[in-house]
């Protein structure tokens, strides 16, 4: 279930994050397959609202495959801490301006 929309003045910025993850193979690890494969993480932040500006990628986790889930529920319980609106140093600008963030699914 969805919350509420807070109330936004004109100033506010809304930063989108994207988070994309990809598993590879690993070396092979003899005798335990289940460290054979991992999985990566990234949270490519958005700021613009015309997206023109170029995003600014992360890693932001890895793991072995088998534990993931665990993984990715953490990294979006720490987005979530960044949805309310505060008031965030921009330095392209030099000021501080009220900001919020938005994941995408």
């Amino acid at each position: 279930m969805k919350d509420n929309p807070p109330e936004l003045s004109i100033e506010t910025r809304i930063v989108l994050i994207r988070i994309w993850s990809d598993g590879f193979e690993n070396k092979k690890v003899a005798g335990n397959p289940q460290y054979n494969s991992l999985q990566l993480f990234s949270a490519t932040m958005l700021p613009d609202t015309r997206r023109t500006l170029e995003g600014l990628t992360l890693p932001v986790g890895l793991t072995y495959k088998k534990n993931h889930r665990d993984v990715l529920i953490h990294i979006l319980k720490q987005i979530e801490k960044v949805n309310q609106v505060k008031q965030r140093y921009w330095g392209n600008e030099g000021k501080v301006i009220p900001t919020m963030a938005r994941g995408l699914a």
